[in-house]
């Protein structure tokens, strides 16, 4: 194919922009340089919040190292589905949950450039929203404790 070459390119132990040279059977040197720019794999450790709701909108936390955004976009996956993130700093990244059709845990990964870090025990959990209908009683008085009663829908286990 005269449109495409494939190079391997070598362990490169330092974090670096590389010039790319590549010679042509005729003996031609083509050179771009800082072709490209080797980094430090992210290495991701843990996720806050862990659940949210289906209708997605959770902002979540991703901790860990190596984190940079300096060559190249960043971007969480849900499942699968790509959204925005924000490199806050060299160990945290944050992005919004999307929503969810269904009740479920899906595997949270980071994607930079072309590669994409994931980390087994790193997922998310959608849940129905909590709805309150009430509180009783909704008048306390402020010198003595009270148990008061929340009722509503979907108060099941959360994970945090």
């Amino acid at each position: 194919d005269s449109t495409l070459i494939l190079c391997l390119t070598p362990f490169w132990g330092v974090i670096d922009a590389v010039d790319l040279t590549i010679w042509t059977e005729n003996g031609h040197k083509i050179q771009v340089p800082g072709g490209f720019y080797f980094y430090s794999p992210y290495h991701l450790s843990t996720i806050h919040p862990n659940s949210g709701v289906l209708d997605g909108g959770t902002e979540v936390f991703l901790h860990g190292s190596n984190f940079s955004s300096d060559h190249g976009i960043v971007r969480c996956l849900f499942n699968g589905t790509a959204v925005a993130a924000n490199v806050a700093s060299p160990n945290e990244i944050v992005c919004v949950a999307p929503q969810s059709s269904q009740k479920r845990e899906v595997e949270v990964s980071v994607m930079y450039g072309y590669d994409i870090f994931t980390l087994e025990s790193l997922t998310f959990s959608y849940d129905y929203d909590i709805q309150l209908t009430a509180i009783v009683p909704d008048v306390i008085g402020r010198s003595a404790e009270t148990i008061v009663k929340v009722f509503g829908n979907n108060f099941s286990h959360r994970s945090e």
